[in-house]
Parts: C-alpha cells; structure tokens; sequence
C-alpha cells in the first residue's frame, strides 16, 4: 500500500494583495510560524499578487529549504510572468507548478 501524502494550501491572495514592503515582511513571518503547524507538503498559491519582493522571495526560499530539510515539499503556484522570470533568473523553476 502507497502513503498519500497531504498538501496544505497557502492562498496568499487572501491576505494580502502584493508581497512587498511591510507585507512582504509579514508573510515571512506568517511563513515561519507555520512552518511546524503541519506535516504536509505546503503548496504556496500567487494567483493574484502582481508584486513579489526580494524579502517575499526569500521567504519562499526559506521555507522551501526548511521543508526539504525536514523531508517534505514546495510548490508554488499560479505566478504570473514577471515573477516566473525572477524564480527562473534564481534557478528555482522545479518549485513552480
């Protein structure tokens, strides 16, 4: 029998409308007090944030290193283009879905 693992969905949409600024600040603390709230694979959804800081990405990076640290998995979701390009420039593309 095959384990199916779980996935826990961030909608960052919901909270907040760009990730910059004291925004981008506080979704990197949002990121680290979750970060031992589940066991789950966490999958970060950008579907409707046009602007993502160097401070959001950083974020992103962090937790994405904490959960493969811990066995799990990173993926991030519906970015738009200009976005993609930044994750693409870090060669971060295989968290992207």
């Amino acid at each position: 029998m095959e384990e199916t693992k779980m996935v826990t969905t961030l909608k960052v949409s919901d909270k907040y409308s760009a990730i910059s600024g004291i925004q981008a600040e506080e979704f990197r603390d949002e990121l680290t007090a979750i970060q031992d709230d589940f066991d789950d694979d966490l999958l970060i959804d950008l579907g409707g944030i046009d602007n993502l800081s160097s401070i959001g990405i950083s974020a992103i990076l962090l937790m994405h290193s904490y959960l493969q640290k811990h066995g799990r998995k990173l993926l991030v979701t519906n970015i738009n283009e200009k976005n993609y390009k930044i994750f693409e420039m870090l060669n971060m593309t295989d968290i992207l879905g």
